[in-house]
């Protein structure tokens, strides 16, 4: 039995895909966004405080610190406090933004997930792909929730995305260098 050999999908392939992958994007956004907003007044708890607290901290200029005034620490990884620093500063401190950013994040998970599984298997299966990744309730349930997660998903997805790019094409400095980045930016 030949096993068929699936290509890397090329700039010409992506209009044949891409009413099937906006489709699946734009439902995946609507969920996160229905999700971000029944929460954007819910309750922070558990690992969210300290990741809420460092980036509230930071947007305000006082440091990786949990107090103002106080030495800062090493408690928590960088990567999601800074990234809702960043949606601080943009919204004025907004926890509904954290978590509409959060939205974003999935559905570019999504669209991660199904760049990868082009590269692996054919167009149907990797919309199967990205839907099950997009709308499973568990993670879906996690833009709710401002953990950090969310942001570690999509750059684990990108950083494998970057390992199969790299083993499947003839590599080259700048796909090395960003799967570098990515990799360095999970940890």
């Amino acid at each position: 039995m030949r096993i068929p050999r699936y290509t890397v999908p090329t700039a010409n392939s992506i209009p044949r895909d891409g009413r099937a992958l906006g489709a699946v994007l734009a439902v995946v956004l609507l969920v996160h966004l229905c999700i971000a907003w029944g929460s954007r007044d819910g309750v922070i708890q558990d690992d969210a405080e300290s990741y809420v607290l460092l980036g509230q901290n930071l947007a305000a200029g006082h440091g990786y610190v949990f107090e103002p005034g106080r030495a800062p620490t090493s408690w928590r990884a960088p990567g999601y406090p800074l990234w809702l620093a960043g949606i601080f500063l943009v919204s004025d401190g907004s926890l509904g933004a954290a978590r509409f950013g959060s939205a974003l994040l999935w559905t570019l998970t999504t669209l991660l997930t199904y760049l990868l599984g082009r590269r692996l298997v054919e167009q149907r299966s990797a919309l199967v792909a990205a839907m099950l990744v997009g709308l499973s309730p568990e993670l879906a349930g996690f833009t709710g929730l401002l953990w950090s997660e969310n942001l570690f998903v999509c750059l684990f997805m990108g950083s494998l995305l970057g390992v199969v790019a790299l083993a499947t094409s003839r590599p080259c400095w700048y796909q090395a260098g960003a799967f570098g980045l990515l990799m360095g930016a999970i940890v």
